[in-house]
């Protein structure tokens, strides 16, 4: 949770005083404490923090848990009327490694739409760790969220992590991570290297210039072309089209 609390107080959301909670879940009575994060720039805006196994994920489809973080969080002094249509449930739930997350629970919480938003952020504990490790040794003096950002953004980490997401725990973790946390600022990817239209066209009209029987290509006409909008279907209207800005 120690990433998680970061990240949000980073992002100028800081913690309130927790409260704890009493629920029923299949006749049995359980408690469990959440800490609040309330926006410092938009006190309307905030993050209930709790900590669940993945296991117990079920409690909060089938139990009252829900319901009772909303009847305590309502009761607090801190609370306010906006913040009840402004307020997100952020569920932090470890699952066994090598384990399959409770897939069927977590759905059905984040498509709930009653009382909260709500997000649902699993990790295993390799993941955690190794992002905890990585995060201390890293030796740029960014903060947090600037180094999850770098991360994120390296084309190669997340190559190994498509090829097969066990290959990068730390990238599975800060992808759940960012996923789960909306308001978590994306940093925009490195467009050097992407060619633009134009470059394209260009480069395909010199492949054909440079053939031992180049073709002349008017590249004026072949762009007005382009930018006709014309039926795909109607060749004989395409041709005389064609023939007609040649024409011109």
């Amino acid at each position: 949770m120690k990433i998680i609390y970061e990240v949000l107080e980073e992002l100028r959301y800081f913690a309130n005083e927790e409260f704890e909670v009493t629920y029923q879940c299949l006749d049995e009575n359980k408690k469990l404490c959440v800490y609040p994060f309330i926006s410092e720039e938009n006190v309307s805006q905030v993050f209930l923090v709790l900590k669940l196994k993945d296991e117990d994920l079920k409690d909060v489809v089938d139990g009252t848990l829900v319901k009772e973080i909303a009847v305590q969080f309502r009761r607090k002094i801190y609370h306010r009327a906006e913040m009840d249509r402004n307020t997100t449930l952020l569920i932090i739930s470890e699952y066994v490694n090598g384990g399959e997350i409770s897939k069927d629970e977590k759905v059905k919480i984040e498509d709930d739409p009653y009382y909260f938003k709500k997000y649902v952020f699993s990790y295993n504990e390799i993941e955690r760790k190794n992002a905890e490790i990585w995060i201390e040794k890293d030796e740029n003096n960014n903060r947090l969220i600037e180094k999850i950002q770098n991360y994120i953004t390296d084309t190669k980490k997340f190559g190994r992590y498509k090829a097969d997401n066990k290959n990068e725990p730390i990238y599975a973790y800060f992808v759940e991570l960012i996923t789960k946390i909306p308001i978590f600022p994306m940093k925009k990817v490195e467009t050097k290297g992407i060619k633009t239209i134009e470059q394209y066209l260009d480069e395909e009209i010199d492949k054909f210039a440079n053939l031992k029987k180049p073709l002349e290509i008017n590249k004026v006409v072949l762009e007005s072309f382009l930018q006709l909008n014309l039926d795909e279907i109607d060749v004989k209207n395409i041709c005389n089209e064609w023939k007609r800005l040649l024409k011109e």
